[in-house]
């Protein structure tokens, strides 16, 4: 499966690969800034949870813990770092760190 069966708008223009894919950290753990370990109830979440919890619920807290809280766009705000999280009541499927600049890492 290519990026474009999961992300219908992407085009070589809109984005930019800047790391191959590892085992070692998930997306989730890139928003967070965690690069030492994956992010997944069962495997290392931040807070109490089931393994089986892959809900964006489950997510959201994860990432409250950690101080952010939830906002209604996704413009850029001086002093703050923004999220985007993605998914469904039943599951988490990606999360993104924004730049300063407005762009987004991923």
């Amino acid at each position: 499966m290519n990026l474009t069966d999961l992300f219908p708008k992407l085009t070589d223009e809109n984005h930019e690969i800047t790391s191959l894919r590892t085992i070692k950290y998930n997306c989730i753990a890139w928003a967070a800034r965690n690069t030492d370990r994956w992010w997944q109830p069962g495997v290392y979440w931040p807070i109490e949870s089931s393994r089986d919890d892959h809900g964006m619920g489950n997510v959201v807290a994860a990432f409250k813990s950690h101080g952010y809280e939830e906002c209604d766009d996704g413009e850029p705000e001086e002093g703050f770092e923004k999220l985007a999280l993605y998914g469904s009541a039943m599951m988490y499927t990606h999360a993104a760190r924004q730049l300063p600049d407005g762009r987004w890492t991923k």
